[in-house]
């Protein structure tokens, strides 16, 4: 809520940001605010992290951004990347092998299996190196939003406190009680149907792959984990056939249910059964508190993209809180984080929405369709390589971006292909002292970066020290110079990745990896002033 006595104080805050909730979003909002120098405090009710798998898949969009923060590559060393899954049906199967597109367009081309519990350990681990502490058994109260700052009521372990800090950021999940305290709705629907959710082992599976059964009544699949098991089942429940409770049993008649191989399954470590529900919040934004990750939307798992959504939600925002905190750019810069998060989560709750629904209609057509071709057809339609980069894309989340979007813009001569303003920066490695880095690895996490491409003169890193003189603390200071690059990506030669021009081209680089502005001719001036616009 807002109070209506709300005046304006010259009293500090407690705390420049607040964070409540300490599940993947709040982690990755706390790695993405110490990049930024802000300072904060983050607090969980809970006390400990999940040690549950619950969200488990890791898409490549969201290892770029971890990357930026040095937990990408401990992530990937503790999980499962997998690259392949594998159909069966009634009618047949294959493989599916839509991460075969994936290299040369990510340095992750696959999706990270790994347990929920455990990438909230890792990420745990990092902030603890950086001297973070997460505030455990601390819930929050009640929250005031008085204009100049926010007021919390917080309850912990050493009793109840008030903080008032400068910003609130709610990551505190699906029954959120920043969101429940600031009155914003939390519209939408569950479906029907029931699932059910275990670790545990499968004899009879092939290892190394994802497996999805089709059948007229339902869908089962099985994930690759490891750890804490072998396997991640996620199954439609048929009606009736968990009367007597969710049981290992159960599982196993629904397995022989859907499938004709001989899968035996045992030793559950954990399993649950639950319904699934599309929400969004009416706001993501109230005054000086913001909602993330599921306080904000929460959707069907098709494609494993709920947490992923979540943590770049957290990312977007705060770098852009940064540069708020330190006087490097006005307060209505906050004002694109819902702006360009907003439709992002409403296209994944559409997208997901029908997918989910279509798997899991009890419709005869759906279940002939289910059973009958799409066993048959998928393994075939994949092959072909265009639709292979296209499912790539959709699933690894890098066809995420804000085109249209309030800070992005183009200027100076055209540029013939290449990424466009809200698009993802492309990865790529480049030379730099005669070593290759990737280009994302130059990317500066809490500060934009002028990219130039081409024969690059003197006047123009000139150019680029001019503005960065102006906004030193939302510039970096040196420019990304692309003369040549090192081979092993899909297209040789800078110009092949970011477009033609007559003259070269400059870009200007947010700092959660997509382009702000881009300008054919080293415009770098035309660079300058929209980067004031967009700090003004």
């Amino acid at each position: 809520m807002v109070a209506d006595d709300a005046t304006e104080t010259d009293a500090p805050a407690d705390t420049p940001a607040l964070i409540v909730g300490a599940g993947p979003t709040g982690l990755a909002a706390a790695l993405a605010l110490h990049a930024a120098g802000v300072p904060f405090r983050i607090i969980d009710r809970a006390p400990d992290h999940v040690h549950e798998s619950r969200a488990l898949a890791v898409q490549a969009r969201t290892l770029e951004v971890l990357d930026a923060f040095g937990v990408a590559d401990d992530l990937v060393a503790a999980g499962n990347p997998n690259v392949m899954f594998e159909l069966h049906s009634p009618a047949g199967g294959g493989p599916i092998g839509i991460f075969e597109a994936g290299p040369g367009m990510t340095r992750y081309p696959f999706i990270l299996f790994l347990a929920q519990g455990d990438s909230e350990r890792l990420l745990l681990e990092r902030l603890t190196a950086l001297g973070v502490t997460v505030e455990r058994e601390t819930t929050l109260l009640g929250l005031v939003d008085r204009g100049d700052a926010a007021d919390a009521r917080l309850r912990g372990p050493a009793g109840d406190e008030l903080v008032t800090a400068s910003w609130v950021i709610g990551c505190d999940g699906a029954h959120s009680a920043v969101r429940d305290a600031m009155g914003i709705p939390f519209t939408g629907s569950p479906f029907p149907q029931a699932f059910a959710l275990a670790d545990l082992e499968a004899d009879g599976l092939e290892r190394g792959r994802a497996h999805l059964f089709l059948a007229e009544d339902g869908l089962a699949f099985f994930f690759p984990l490891e750890h804490p098991a072998t396997w991640r089942m996620l199954t439609l429940l048929p009606d009736g056939v968990d009367e007597g409770g969710l049981t290992l049993a159960t599982l196993q008649r629904v397995i022989a249910r859907y499938s004709d191989e001989s899968i035996v399954l045992r030793d559950p470590v954990w399993l649950t059964d639950f319904q699934v529900a599309n929400r969004e919040a009416g706001s993501f934004r109230s005054g000086r508190v913001f909602l993330a990750g599921d306080a904000a939307h929460i959707h069907t798992p098709a494609g494993g993209q709920g947490m992923n959504t979540g943590i770049q939600d957290a990312v977007n925002l705060a770098w852009k809180l940064g540069l708020v905190h330190h006087g490097a750019s006005g307060p209505g810069l906050l004002d694109s984080y819902a702006s360009e998060r907003m439709p992002v989560a409403r296209a994944v709750l559409e997208a997901t929405g029908r997918a989910f629904g279509a798997a899991t209609s009890r419709a005869p057509v759906a279940g002939f369709l289910r059973s009958r071709v799409i066993g048959r057809a998928a393994p075939v339609v994949t092959r072909l390589r265009p639709l292979r980069r296209l499912a790539f894309r959709a699933v690894s989340e890098l066809v995420i971006g804000y085109p249209g979007g309030p800070l992005g813009a183009s200027g100076g001569a055209p540029i013939a292909g290449g990424p466009a303003p809200g698009d993802r920066v492309p990865d790529l490695p480049v030379v730099v002292g005669g070593e290759p880095v990737s280009l994302h690895r130059l990317l500066d996490p809490a500060r934009f970066r002028l990219l130039l491409v081409g024969d690059v003169p003197a006047s123009a890193r000139t150019a680029c020290r001019e503005v960065a003189a102006r906004h030193p603390l939302a510039l970096h200071p040196d420019p990304i110079v692309l003369h040549r690059t090192v081979s092993g990506m899909r297209r040789p030669g800078s110009a092949g990745v970011f477009g033609r021009a007559r003259g070269g081209a400059v870009y200007l680089l947010r700092p959660d990896g997509y382009v702000a502005f881009r300008a054919g001719g080293l415009d770098v001036a035309a660079a300058g002033r929209h980067l004031d616009e967009i700090l003004a």
